[in-house]
């Protein structure tokens, strides 16, 4: 049998590996990089296009790209999270795949014609065709989904970090090279429909190459019912998460022009690209906390979630101090001159991007619970209390206000969650940055404000450079607390 191949059990389900930690850990390096080099070739297209075309064409895409992700949630309906979690407990991967995915094609179907109507009664014009070519990606994104679900539930999150590169990679780099040639933001949707493309063939050869899934596929749509049943928490969950992250554009391109809807459109895309670590845990940190909630051991997922947690304060602070003080120099040189709306909307939300980190972390813990119900309540009730938040800013303020919205969300979702979480399973989660990482902070902030002259690399790596000089100084993070985490993904 091939290297690095599972074989499927005698019931049909895929032989986990020994150590679910260190596959966890193991997938979670192997997704860092690649999603990282992912993340990198999403920028490269958007500052591509942000030269190539005019703000006003741009807004069309954000426009179109933010009804796709909110409509993108009917196609997933949570197979993703559900899959992984019944692989990853024992369930069936072939029979729940050969039994979903026509359920899934025929759900991002749907999604295409519900997102092609809401924008022909909206915009009408330029964007009912924009919509359908980028919308092109929906059908396809939800029968990978559930591909990419098994692969993390069956531990093979290394192989499913290679798939995700090609759906988010190669699609933005067809779309760089196309709307640089053709300086047509259209072009650029069709190339983003690639990724998907190829990341759907990549994930049925890793799935029948590791036994996950065998190749036979039922054609009775109603044999999916099962995992869609399973799914329907994590739907609820993702339909208001989705509608949360994405109606402040759509409604910022309700009340005023596209140009604008671009400059808000480009800083939020800046702030989502750190945020792409919480991606990058989810899969490998579900496949773990469920595993270990399951055998009921709280003290195993507080030991995990503190040194994850820990880790990602250290990172989320420098992130947010770079982008609060080099905020202007960021954008112009990335997207240009024309983008000078942006810079305000950007030191904005990114002074909160530590603690949107940590409430990604808290979301993984209580999408890992066993007993869903209570979960979906809570994170409903904050996500609508977060759409209501956005878009009543937004209407009063305009792009400023749905900036301090993030604000707001953050701190109200941390506690939230946390006080959820910890009567729940006994898991506390609302964290802090140390007294001396604030230290580390604002010595970062002094050096980047005082070079901000310079060249934006400048002022970005001496930052960069004396705050981790001071975090190895201060003894914020210390190599036995490394060690920590490199044990609790290496532990049985």
């Amino acid at each position: 049998m091939p290297k690095g191949r599972q074989p499927p059990r005698h019931d049909g389900t895929v032989a986990l590996r020994t150590s679910d930690a260190r596959s966890a850990g193991k997938g979670a390096v192997t997704l860092a990089v690649l999603q990282s080099a992912g993340r990198i070739f999403a920028l490269a297209f958007v500052m591509t296009a942000t030269r190539a075309v005019a703000p006003s064409a741009f807004g069309r895409y954000s426009t179109a790209a933010a009804i796709l992700v909110i409509v993108g949630f009917v196609s997933d309906l949570g197979t993703t999270a559900a899959m992984t979690k019944l692989v990853s407990t024992g369930g069936d991967a072939d029979a729940l795949v050969a039994n979903s995915l026509c359920a899934c094609l025929g759900l991002g179907l749907f999604a295409w014609m519900v997102g092609e109507a809401a924008v022909l009664v909206a915009y009408r014009g330029a964007m009912v065709l924009d919509f359908a070519i980028l919308g092109a990606s929906l059908p396809i994104d939800a029968c990978l989904s559930t591909l990419v679900g098994a692969l993390d539930g069956a531990g093979a999150i290394s192989r499913r970090a290679v798939v995700s590169f090609a759906r988010i990679g190669l699609g933005a780099l067809a779309a760089a090279a196309l709307v640089a040639t053709t300086a047509s933001i259209r072009w650029a949707m069709a190339g983003l429909v690639i990724g998907p493309a190829v990341g759907l063939v990549l994930a049925v050869y890793h799935a029948k190459a590791l036994g996950v899934w065998s190749g036979h596929l039922s054609l009775d749509p109603r044999k999916g019912k099962g995992l869609l049943i399973a799914a329907a928490p994590f739907a609820m969950i993702g339909g208001v998460s989705v509608l949360s992250a994405r109606i402040d554009v759509v409604t910022v391109s309700l009340v005023s022009s596209r140009a604008t809807t671009a400059a808000y459109d480009v800083a939020i895309r800046v702030l989502e690209g750190p945020l792409f670590i919480s991606t990058v845990l989810a899969g490998p940190m579900l496949f773990l906390f469920s595993r270990r909630l399951r055998g009921r051991d709280t003290h195993g997922v507080q030991r995990a979630f503190d040194q994850v947690a820990d880790v990602l304060l250290v990172l989320g602070v420098l992130l947010s101090v770079l982008l609060v003080t080099l905020a202007g120099p960021l954008v112009r040189v990335a997207f240009g001159d024309g983008y000078a709306k942006s810079t305000d909307i950007l030191a904005i939300v990114g002074a909160q991007l530590w603690l949107m980190l940590l409430c990604g972390l808290q979301g993984t813990v209580m999408a890992a619970m066993p007993r869903m119900r209570k979960v979906v309540t809570t994170v409903g009730l904050v996500a609508l209390t977060q759409v209501l938040l956005q878009v009543t800013l937004i209407v009063v303020a305009g792009p400023v206000g749905g900036a301090l919205s993030y604000s707001f969300q953050s701190v109200a979702t941390a506690i939230a969650y946390g006080a959820f979480i910890r009567q729940e399973v006994g898991v506390r989660t609302v964290k802090l940055p140390q007294v001396r990482c604030v230290m580390a902070a604002a010595s970062a902030a002094l050096i980047a404000l005082a070079l901000r002259t310079f060249p934006v690399g400048v002022p970005a790596l001496a930052a960069a450079t004396t705050y981790l000089v001071c975090i190895v100084g201060l003894r914020v993070v210390t190599v036995q607390q490394l060690s920590g985490l490199r044990e609790i993904l290496r532990r049985d």
